[in-house]
């Protein structure tokens, strides 16, 4: 009930109840045309979970390519992260802006949407033949070569203020991202 009561939730479940979800209203992009969409305005696409781990499947894939392919997960990223560095909130979790987060975040989409490959697998095993170490707030060096890596290294930024560092991502912090 207390959840129900969220401003956030509350708004979201107002836009939601007021969303066109009409053919005629859906937004074309540039790289999807009428005769790639499903004539349904939506359809449910099934998840496949396998212990704690979503996997891709053929919905997930055929979904990937009705968007226009990895091309465009990778484009959404970008406008993500560049919204990310802009945000103070989520900016102290960024140590470098020069990494390729939005590609990174893209292929990992992509693959576990499939369809494509392993390209987030892929783009990791170049990445871990050139480790880089960063300097975490506690003054360790650290690689980052993975998500759980990453997020470690966002725990101990040096950005964060001196009392949070080490914290993991807290309610707040998830849902500015």
């Amino acid at each position: 009930q207390k959840l129900l009561s969220d401003p956030d939730i509350e708004s979201e479940s107002r836009d939601l109840a007021n969303l066109d979800l009409s053919r005629d209203s859906i937004p074309q992009t540039s790289s999807t045309n009428q005769s790639q969409l499903n004539p349904e305005p939506y359809r449910y696409i099934p998840l496949q979970i396998q212990g704690n781990s979503f996997r891709g499947n053929k919905h997930t894939a055929e979904l990937l390519r009705e968007i226009g392919g990895g091309d465009e997960i990778r484009k959404m990223t970008d406008v993500f992260y560049k919204k990310a560095f802009a945000d103070p909130h989520l900016d102290q979790f960024i140590m470098n802006h020069n990494d390729p987060h939005f590609e990174r975040l893209g292929n990992w989409i992509v693959e576990k949407m499939g369809g494509e490959g392993n390209v987030w697998t892929a783009e990791r095993a170049v990445r871990n033949s050139n480790p880089t170490p960063i300097t975490l707030a506690t003054g360790h060096n650290h690689i980052v070569h993975d998500r759980t890596s990453a997020h470690v290294a966002a725990w101990h930024s040096t950005k964060r203020p001196k009392e949070q560092v080490g914290q993991h991502f807290n309610l707040a912090d998830a849902r500015v991202w």
